[in-house]
């Protein structure tokens, strides 16, 4: 049995888009995850310095992303009081990071940057092709927001089976899959006076299509349950 280490480190990118996860970051915390909210340069600097040091964890990631990065968070900058966009954090110059780590990466993009990951040594990757971030900008509210509502719920209940009723985490992300698979039927089987049921059921469904799993069947979490 592989385990990862008692190190548990959860990175959230703050972005106007990323906010709906603040629920997830709280779960993982009172499960004595070390949180990293990036929401300035400094942040961002503290986040991948834990990762630097530390040579075995297990890391969940939840921030945009393409297949080739992962970006940090959207601020204003306190000095200049200007916005500022979020900048790579995470490519191909430092993908190292992952070395001999198992993560759990929820970005756009991010099963492709998971293959790259393994290739220099992580330990597992769970990636995603699509997800509920840049899908849903400039769609109706309601599909935003009850999709959103529904993907935070399954990544909590993912994190708990995996944290706390010891799934590995191959079968977490199936669970993952199948969890987002029944919320999409029972959505459209119990709402049907939402006018845009068929498409936030189509979201869920394209997310679940694109969740992919990296590395051995045996990486059990083996930190602290809270």
């Amino acid at each position: 049995m592989s385990s990862t280490s008692n190190v548990s480190i959860c990175i959230h990118s703050v972005a106007e888009d990323t906010a709906y996860l603040g629920p997830v970051m709280t779960m993982l915390e009172r499960h004595e995850f070390e949180s990293f909210r990036l929401s300035d340069k400094g942040s961002e600097n503290l986040a991948l310095s834990e990762l630097e040091k530390t040579s075995t964890a297990f890391v969940i990631i939840m921030a945009h992303g393409r297949s080739d990065c992962i970006y940090g968070g959207e601020y204003r900058d306190r000095i200049e009081g200007e916005s500022r966009e979020s900048t790579e954090i995470v490519n191909k110059d430092n993908l190292s990071l992952f070395n001999d780590k198992a993560v759990f990466c929820f970005s756009c993009g991010s099963e492709s940057l998971g293959r790259k990951a393994m290739n220099v040594g992580a330990k597992a990757f769970v990636g995603f092709d699509k997800i509920g971030f840049e899908p849903l900008i400039g769609t109706n509210r309601t599909v935003t927001v009850k999709t959103k509502g529904i993907i935070k719920n399954s990544l909590i209940a993912t994190f708990s089976k995996f944290i706390r009723d010891g799934l590995s985490l191959e079968s977490a992300a199936e669970y993952l899959k199948l969890y987002l698979m029944r919320s999409a039927v029972d959505f459209v089987r119990t709402n049907r006076k939402e006018t845009h049921r068929h498409e936030i059921a189509r979201l869920l469904l394209e997310q679940k299509e694109g969740i992919r799993y990296y590395g051995p069947q045996d990486v059990y979490f083996s930190g602290s349950a809270g």
